[in-house]
């Protein structure tokens, strides 16, 4: 019988040990996930921040949240204390090159922590507001059938105070500018011709214009056609 009794009482501390840890394990809230916004801030870089979803029981159960970047990163080890703001519990905002992954580790209030791993989102989206502007372009000739271009955006002073910066896309084979296929331009300039970017051609070509707000959104303009009169 003492046998069959410490074959008992080890298959139940058995049974014990595997309860605690899937209790252990189920402990996880799966409500809580780390998500990110961004937006595009010119010269292939991006503004990023990062931070915590979940209910307001599970946020507030939260006492800081640790964010590891690559060692890259001056400081890669982030410590964010406060809550913050309702919409981005834990925010942590920094900017850089390309995508990558973020560990992260939230310490509970109640004990331990959780730990998750985020492959950092840098996309933005088009704009859902009805904005009014427009690509113009002027001619300068100078010569020896070459021609100095200067393309840029028009529109109300209040529409522009909404324009972070403008991305110009250009075939190099259709310039003489070979290097010019893309630029940003974040200078909005003063007078009518915001964010002008100026070069030299002696062909006709076609300019494809986003610009990017200060919300993150993006909106497309009409491509303008450059025409060089060609003599």
């Amino acid at each position: 019988m003492k046998r069959k009794d410490r074959s008992d009482n080890k298959h139940f501390s058995n049974l014990l040990g595997i309860f605690i840890i899937l209790s252990m394990l189920n402990m996880q809230d799966t409500s809580l996930t780390p998500s990110n916004t961004s937006r595009y801030i010119g010269i292939e870089r991006w503004e990023w921040t990062i931070f915590l979803k979940g209910s307001a029981e599970t946020i507030n159960n939260i006492s800081r949240v640790e964010y590891i970047l690559p060692k890259s990163f001056p400081k890669p080890i982030r410590q964010v204390n406060n809550i913050g703001s309702i919409e981005k519990p834990f925010a942590m905002t920094d900017s850089g090159w390309g995508r990558f992954e973020i560990s992260i580790k939230a310490f509970l209030k109640s004990g331990g922590y959780q730990v998750f791993k985020h492959m950092l989102r840098l996309e933005s989206m088009p704009t859902k507001e009805k904005l009014e502007m427009r690509p113009r372009y002027s001619l300068s000739a100078l010569g020896n059938r070459q021609w100095e271009w200067n393309v840029f955006i028009t529109g109300r002073p209040e529409v522009m105070e909404k324009v972070l910066l403008v991305k110009y896309s250009i075939p190099g084979s259709s310039t003489d500018m070979e290097s010019l296929s893309e630029r940003d331009v974040l200078e909005r300039g003063s007078g009518n011709q915001c964010f002008a970017l100026s070069g030299i051609s002696s062909t006709s070509f076609q300019v494809k214009i986003r610009a990017y707000l200060k919300d993150g959104t993006y909106l497309d303009l009409q491509n303008q056609r450059i025409n060089i009169i060609e003599r």
